[in-house]
């Protein structure tokens, strides 16, 4: 199954597991279901908020950790940037998505941010991110929304491991 087919297999199964839990209280008072069914529906694993989209200017004195777009992020006020791949722009058809998965994959426990030692264009730090999904960019790129680039400055890096 394609990333693409899971997350929507994913956003699938949360709405069907909120929709039984709003109707879980009528369905309660109706005798419908009992108290361990909805026990069981409301424990279920409840999916990460996304980060937050970028906001305000000086980032980096107010230690912020937001999501530009696709391949651009603060974290704790320093600015990365995907090194490997090259996410669609938010003004192109796909760029809102692009930043929307970036910002769910970053929410995720256990992310792990790989720096490449080198900075790239507009002093932003180069880097692969590891998520439960799999390297970020490698995410972007199968769901086409980004492309594989191999800048001069990181070509080693990113053919480790693509």
């Amino acid at each position: 199954m394609t990333l693409l087919r899971e997350l929507r297999a994913g956003v699938l199964f949360f709405a069907l597991v909120l929709a039984a839990a709003s109707l879980g209280t009528a369905a309660l008072s109706l005798g419908l279901v009992g108290l361990a069914e909805i026990a069981r529906a409301e424990a279920l694993p409840r999916p990460a908020p996304a980060w937050p989209v970028c906001q305000g200017g000086d980032r980096a004195a107010r230690g912020v950790t937001c999501v530009v777009d696709g391949d651009t992020f603060w974290l704790a006020g320093e600015k990365y940037r995907l090194a490997c791949v090259d996410a669609l722009e938010l003004r192109e058809p796909g760029g809102v998505a692009a930043r929307n998965l970036t910002a769910r994959l970053l929410a995720l426990p256990g992310v792990r941010i790989v720096e490449a030692g080198k900075a790239g264009a507009y002093g932003r730090k180069l880097a692969r991110v590891q998520t439960r999904a799999g390297d970020l960019g490698k995410v972007l790129v199968s769901a086409g929304l980004a492309r594989k680039v191999d800048y001069a400055n990181t070509r080693g890096f990113c053919r480790r491991g693509w």
